[in-house]
């Protein structure tokens, strides 16, 4: 029996010699007709790169997301002008208000003392918005109302100042004038809220030219009323100071001029 002797390399590498053919690698087929792929060897699966395939429902949902962020913009690009849109109308709508606030002619002239015995007038408020009412200490429960009422006003001002009160002390007939200085303690004032006085005949002349601002009320009892006065002096509003939405309504139209910005 004859053996068929296999020549090696020193690397290892079988060497052909005469009756020992070695099989060509280099053939399409694995010799068993066997197709092989390129780059393979007995049937191994070659790792040469392959052209990259992307499946239709990932491209699909890829064009959802960018569609879905797309609309997320458009939606807060919507919102945001919406928002400038609202803050136009209300801008507009308190630039009706200040245009509806009525004007009823310049506040009369005076000129009397404070608690701290300084002379006041008009003059010295300008520039300020101020709120005029009166003390009649002959009626004693309208009195302690009315006074209530600008004490809660005069806590709302603690920071503003620009704004003021003016409580005009009335003295009854042939009465001397009332310790101004025992009112603003008794009601704890600040410094914003000035109670001033004079002799009777100044105190009710001033209360007569306050009149015709009140003359469209019913009952046209003036010492009642509160006047709002604006930063130039002219009146711009007249309040029912027995009323307990009266201060509500102050404020309302205080925080009105301040925003138009009068000076």
């Amino acid at each position: 029996m004859m053996e068929r002797i296999l020549h090696v390399s020193s690397e290892g590498t079988p060497l052909a010699t005469p009756g020992n053919e070695l099989p060509d690698t280099n053939a399409n087929s694995s010799g068993f007709g066997i197709p092989m792929h390129p780059g393979s060897f007995a049937g191994v699966a070659s790792n040469a790169p392959s052209e990259r395939w992307v499946p239709r429902r990932r491209c699909a949902k890829t064009r959802s997301v960018k569609r879905r962020s797309w609309i997320s913009v458009g939606l807060a690009l919507f919102a945001i002008a919406l928002v400038v849109l609202v803050y136009f109308w209300w801008n507009a709508s308190i630039r009706r208000d200040r245009a509806e606030l009525p004007r009823y002619g310049f506040a009369p002239e005076f000129k009397l003392r404070d608690q701290d015995d300084i002379p006041l007038d008009k003059e010295r408020l300008r520039g300020k918005i101020w709120v005029a009412g009166f003390i009649d200490v002959a009626d004693s429960d309208s009195n302690a109302l009315l006074s209530s009422r600008f004490a809660e006003l005069d806590q709302n001002f603690r920071k503003g100042e620009r704004l003021a009160l003016v409580s005009t002390v009335l003295p009854a007939v042939n009465q001397r004038v009332p310790e101004l200085a025992d009112f603003a303690r008794h009601y704890l004032a600040s410094s914003r809220w000035h109670f001033v006085s004079g002799t009777s005949a100044e105190t009710h002349d001033l209360l007569d030219r306050w009149e015709p601002i009140a003359s469209t009320q019913t009952d046209r009892k003036v010492a009642s009323r509160f006047f709002l006065v604006d930063s130039e002096g002219v009146v711009r509003g007249e309040y029912d100071g027995r009323s307990p939405e009266t201060v509500q309504r102050i404020l309302e139209d205080i925080g009105t001029l301040l925003r138009s910005g009068t000076k």
